[in-house]
């Protein structure tokens, strides 16, 4: 007797995750659906967690689509958990079948899109995009079929939770309502510049190996900075670097503005890099609060186009570490090229200490029309404290950063790191 996909999903559910067949598709009205959005840079660390939650990959059906290339998957991240978009589904003790769906906004979208019936919109997969067989992630590097959710829509239908890079004391959402939040982890950043041919690995290029926060700040008011400000060498004078970075959905970025001694409303004037390697184009500056790339994974990806040095440029750029550190093993070229900070390199032990200072506290927030299932969900995430948080679990060392190994902490997300 031949079972079609659909009967396969409803005898799973009386016999197990585990006998799910591949290309499984959720039958309507068994399961309950749980929206979570927000921090790119934090996405590997926090589907780790939502896996965990839910019993482990050998217990869920996973589709991850718009994956990194599986030779850019940093050490201890599995391809799945590069993605943009995720579809998991498991059981969530206390709460039954759930299907908790992924679509990476941005530290800054998230914000919004948990308060209180927001009019943000974000895209997540369909529903009805097959899963993976129990502990086999059907993995793509394309785009899955999405549809837009917006807030307040009712019942699976809302933005239920979001990660962040950064507080909400400093985010475009202050003082809205959400349900709750939690911090959870850190997530470091650095800045690099972009990847060049061998021919090109030249002065002054070869030279800028650190930047300081007065550099920083030059970059973000004009754009560019005379690569002689950067070496110390006059004879680079009249040769540039231009900044490219993140739009203002971006926790990357606000924590850029605020260790660089600035707000968050700060105007900053960047170029976008599009082409491809070897034919990298830049787009003219813009201090638009749109203009920058939507993704880390993106921005770290342009980094690595190599050519821009025999075109007459350079760039500079600020990203996560999983994401720099994707680039890099991808790219032939070794991708983007990361820079000390005053000095100092990042380091999971300097950020530890406070050595370092480029890194956010991250966040999960739930909204105040979440379903009862997304709650139950943020309970289970955060109900320990954080010497065993859930987050703590699912942390990558020198990746990100586990709370409980902090030894400063950040009384603002505007403060230097003072030792505990």
């Amino acid at each position: 007797m031949k079972l079609n996909k659909l009967a396969i999903g409803a005898l799973s559910l009386g016999l197990g995750l585990a006998s799910v067949q591949a290309n499984f598709v959720p039958v309507p009205g068994n399961y309950t659906v749980i929206h979570l959005t927000g921090s790119t840079a934090f996405r590997g660390a926090t589907i780790r967690a939502v896996i965990n939650a839910l019993g482990g990959y050998g217990a869920c059906n996973i589709a991850a689509y718009k994956c990194s290339a599986a030779g850019a998957v940093p050490t201890g991240y599995t391809q799945d958990q590069t993605a943009k978009y995720n579809n998991i589904y498991g059981n969530l003790p206390g709460c039954g079948i759930v299907l908790v769906k992924c679509g990476w906004s941005g530290s800054e979208a998230g914000w919004v899109d948990v308060t209180t019936c927001s009019s943000q919109k974000e895209n997540f997969m369909l529903d009805t995009e097959p899963l993976g067989d129990a502990g086999t992630p059907i993995i793509n590097t394309g785009d899955a079929t999405l549809g837009y959710v917006s807030e307040g829509a009712g019942v699976n239908g809302e933005l239920d939770l979001a990660m962040a890079d950064n507080s909400q004391a400093y985010s475009r959402a202050k003082g809205l309502a959400i349900g709750n939040a939690y911090a959870v982890g850190v997530i470091p950043f650095v800045y690099s510049k972009n990847a060049q041919n061998v021919a090109d690995q030249v002065a002054p290029w070869s030279s800028v190996n650190n930047i300081t926060h007065p550099q920083i700040r030059n970059l973000i008011k004009s754009g560019f900075i005379d690569a002689a400000t950067l070496t110390g060498n006059s004879g680079d004078a009249g040769k540039f670097f231009y900044l490219a970075g993140r739009n203002y959905n971006s926790g990357t970025r606000n924590n850029h503005l605020l260790n660089a001694g600035l707000p968050t409303t700060q105007a900053e004037k960047q170029i976008t890099i599009s082409g491809a390697d070897q034919a990298p184009v830049k787009s003219a500056l813009s201090a638009v609060s749109l203009a920058g790339q939507d993704s880390g994974g993106t921005l770290a990806t342009t980094m690595s186009y190599r050519g821009s040095g025999a075109a007459g440029w350079w760039a500079i750029a600020y990203l996560g570490v999983p994401d720099a550190v994707g680039a890099q093993l991808v790219n032939a070229g070794g991708g983007p090229v990361i820079l000390s900070l005053t000095g100092v390199t990042e380091t999971t032990a300097a950020v530890q200490q406070g050595e370092y200072t480029y890194w956010g506290t991250e966040w999960i927030a739930v909204s105040t029309c979440a379903n009862a299932c997304a709650n139950t969900l943020y309970n289970t995430l955060t109900a320990n404290n954080s010497s065993t948080l859930a987050f703590d679990n699912a942390i990558t060392a020198n990746l990100e950063i586990a709370l409980g190994s902090m030894a400063c902490t950040k009384t603002t997300d505007a403060s230097d790191p003072v030792h505990n």
